[in-house]
């Protein structure tokens, strides 16, 4: 979220390779919390959808979202690590669309944000780890 309450982009990065062992395996660290549960997610102007979880638990999910499909703008109690892997999708962010591709990837930390596809579908991974909800 930006200074005007707005969902951005807050960081794009490549994460760095770490050798694990020496024996040819690398570890890349692409997030990770510093809080379990993490925190409440910051206030929305989108539909709010319930996760229907305790704070602090998660669930993995593949989703899979047909070509021409769009989402409404939403926010959940939640920290959602997403990872595309096949097709594109667009997330719409406050700031504009941001296309994701095969083996990108994007933590939505509960704010305002919706999904788009175009001409293909699109599958991804989605680690869910529920967050407080607001007062």
């Amino acid at each position: 979220m930006n200074d005007d309450g707005r969902s951005c982009v807050v960081e794009d990065r490549t994460p760095s390779e770490v050798p694990f062992e020496g024996n040819g395996i690398i570890v890349v660290q692409a997030a990770k919390t510093s809080s379990s549960p993490p925190p409440p997610r910051p206030r929305g102007q989108g539909h709010h959808i319930d996760v229907k979880a305790i704070p602090g638990t998660a669930g993995w999910n593949f989703i899979k979202f047909p070509a021409q499909t769009t989402t409404g703008v939403h926010n959940t109690d939640s920290l959602d690590f997403n990872v595309i892997l096949e097709g594109s999708v667009d997330l719409i962010l406050d700031d504009g669309p941001h296309r994701l591709g095969p083996g990108d990837a994007a933590v939505i930390n509960g704010v305002d944000h919706g999904w788009q596809t175009g001409d293909s579908a699109c599958r991804m991974s989605v680690v869910v780890i529920a967050t407080p909800p607001l007062d």
